[in-house]
């Protein structure tokens, strides 16, 4: 891996934009990838007197067996939903809806899928979504009929270990190209992690990913393995599960 800082300082910022706006929050909910809930469970300590639901977000692109699992394991206080489509979603507004004036604050790591949730709890287009990792970076409150709703910034825990870099980045929460110099790496330990029968150089031959001469071009191989996985193509697959459930 490189050791070119991948932390960037507006992330930290958003840390302590996150604790100021603590103060005035009553419900915390916490979005994670419903793939990786442990390694996508944004660095944060629960204040004492804040309730907080934990969001399952991208639930289409996991195995349901092992959601259900993740379910069971977080408790009534946990929910899975598709932010893309608004699956699942009409259960968070149903349960905002029976509390008195919630003063919500809505917390993840980069990329996944925070505002899109966001924009489905408001009913439109509010929060600017993208691709890239840590495209929020200010935090505003909005007033909806059910209560308040403040937006933070992406943030991400500043010491990862090298498995929750490699997670990480598969899910495209973590930018590659300032953890590795070239894509094959992280594409191969996916493919292994996988147990895909396929390999890189099959791949860039069956897509005619070609260079001069017929040399397979592997970068943009393992570009594509990485991008179909994020999307679903690949299957639904989960990367962790719950403490004692078994693989």
């Amino acid at each position: 891996m490189r050791r070119r800082s991948w932390y960037p300082g507006h992330i930290a910022k958003g840390r302590e934009l996150i604790k100021e706006a603590l103060r005035y929050a009553n419900l915390v909910l916490v979005v994670l990838d419903a793939r990786a809930p442990l390694s996508t469970f944004p660095p944060w300590e629960s204040p004492k007197g804040k309730e907080f639901w934990r969001v399952l977000n991208k639930a289409d692109l996991a195995d349901e067996e092992a959601t259900s699992k993740w379910l069971s394991y977080f408790g009534e206080k946990s929910i899975a939903v598709n932010s893309k489509t608004g699956e699942g979603v009409d259960g968070i507004l149903r349960r905002l809806r029976e509390l008195s004036s919630p003063k919500v604050m809505v917390i993840g790591i980069p990329n996944v899928g925070k505002s899109s949730l966001i924009n489905r709890l408001l009913g439109r287009r509010r929060a600017q979504v993208g691709a890239v990792p840590g495209v929020t970076r200010g935090g505003i409150w909005f007033k909806e009929s059910w209560g308040l709703l403040f937006d933070t910034p992406g943030i991400l825990e500043p010491k990862l270990t090298e498995e929750s870099k490699l997670i990480l980045s598969w899910l495209g929460c973590l930018r590659e190209d300032v953890l590795w110099e070239s894509l094959v790496t992280p594409a191969l330990y996916l493919i292994e992690r996988l147990s895909l029968s396929l390999s890189l150089e099959e791949l860039a031959r069956r897509r005619g990913f070609l260079k001069r001469g017929g040399e397979p071009d592997l970068e943009k191989a393992a570009s594509t393995l990485l991008r179909d996985f994020r999307d679903g193509r690949l299957g639904r697959w989960t990367l962790e599960l719950p403490p004692c459930s078994g693989s």
